[in-house]
Parts: structure tokens; sequence; C-alpha cells
């Protein structure tokens, strides 16, 4: 069993070391769920190859509904010695380097549990899928942010998602799932009680921190694709949609 990082002092030149899946720490191995990049197979899955051509172990799961999968996945990542799980939703165009790039934050931070992307809404107005909670204990969506890593946000989507295996052995299972409590209430506003926030809620009430990226950029498959400079674009275009927007009471 590896020990998880507590002694390990920072060495950023693992980076450039290949194959991936032969580093000492962390050990990283990938796991992308199999839905809705099929119209756009041509455009995702060589970029997907290439991370894999990097020396990547990818864990294999047949496709299902996301959150028993992810919920499989990461069962057997215990009975593994990888360190920590990256998950990687295949319909969007993710930098080949992205295990890398992911995993400069741990190696930066030993101690750092969980770190996720920056991501956009497939739906109008594209909203980053981030929210911090307020003074007042309101859920707020990210609207504006720094360039780098946010410490302690509260929800993430887990589009893109590095999880060291101490928060899986630390929370009682299951620890991804539907929740459809207050389902109705949430149809009008296109807010799904999905397995990411149902994670989130449930990591940050056990104590284990969210850290966001916002530095990747990987247009996620819409219509068209979905980047910041997309929601950008229609936030300047229909400002009038985001003066007073209704905090969705399904992510409270």
């Amino acid at each position: 069993m590896s020990d998880n990082g507590k002694e390990y002092k920072p060495d950023f030149t693992i980076l450039e070391q290949y194959p991936v899946d032969g580093w000492k720490w962390p050990k990283i191995a990938v796991y992308v769920p199999m839905e809705r990049s099929w119209t756009m197979a041509d455009k995702c899955w060589p970029r997907i190859n290439e991370i894999a051509r990097c020396g990547v172990r990818f864990f294999y799961n047949p496709a299902g509904i996301t959150g028993v999968v992810r919920q499989r996945v990461a069962e057997g990542l215990l009975k593994t010695e990888y360190t920590h799980l990256l998950m990687l939703d295949s319909d969007q165009l993710w930098p080949i380097n992205i295990v890398q790039h992911m995993a400069k934050w741990v190696i930066q931070k030993p101690e750092r549990m969980i770190v996720a992307s920056l991501n956009f809404n497939r739906r109008k107005p594209y909203s980053p899928m981030a929210w911090m909670r307020s003074e007042d204990g309101a859920l707020m969506q990210l609207v504006d942010w720094p360039a780098g890593i946010i410490e302690g946000v509260d929800l993430v989507a887990t589009a893109c998602i590095l999880i060291n295996r101490e928060v899986f052995e630390t929370l009682e299972r299951p620890w991804f799932k539907y929740d459809t409590t207050g389902i109705q209430d949430a149809k009008e506003n296109f807010v799904h009680p999905t397995e990411d926030i149902y994670f989130c809620k449930k990591a940050r009430e056990a104590g284990f921190r969210i850290d966001l990226d916002t530095t990747i950029h990987a247009p996620h498959l819409s219509e068209d694709w979905v980047d910041e400079q997309k929601y950008r674009d229609y936030l300047a275009a229909h400002p009038e949609e985001f003066e007073d927007e209704p905090e969705p009471e399904i992510i409270r």
C-alpha cells in the first residue's frame, strides 16, 4: 500500500517521466464514462487515445448508469495500489497532458484530496458548474474567477475530477448516487440531482476540501462546443438572464 503521499516531497520532474503508469507517486488511474459522445466520436476519442499513449492506466467498465458505474470503478480502485482516480467525461476535448496537469496539484500539495476542473453546462446559459457558499450559507454559482486553483468550493461537476483513494476509504458507501429528493421542484430549472452533486455533498460533510482548477479549457459537447468563451459570449449577449437568478433548491 502506498503511503498516500504523506512522506512524499514535491518533485515536479516526475511529470516528464513516461510511462505515467510507472510513477511511484502519485499513481493515477483514469476512468472514462462512455456516454453522449458517440455522435462526435471522431473528435472526442482521438484525444482519449492520445492520453492513453502517455502510458496511462485506464480502468474499464461496461457502459451503464453513470452513478452506478462510477461507484463500481471506485470500488475497483480500492483493490489496487493506485493512489488516485481521475474521472474524465468522454464528451469533452481534454488536453493530451490532462493527467500530468492534474497531477501537479497533488504533487504541489500531497494533502490535497479532491481536485476538479471548471466545466460549463451544455445547456443555455452555459453557466460554470461550480458553486460556493456565501457567508449566509446560500450556494452561489461562480460568475467570475481567477486563473489557477480555488481552494474550498462546495459543489462541482465531476467531468474532470482527481480523487485520492483516502476519500473512498473514509466515506461510507455509496459514494455516487442519484438523489431524487426534490426532483419535481427542480425540473423547471433543468437541475438534476446527479451523482456529482451527491458525491460533493458527502465529501464536504465528511470534512474533505474540494479544490477547483480554473485553467483547463476543454470544450463540452452540446449542439455546439461549450467552453468558457461560449459562456462569456452568451453572458454578454443576454445579461438579463443572469440578473437575480433563482437558486436551485436541489443543491442546498
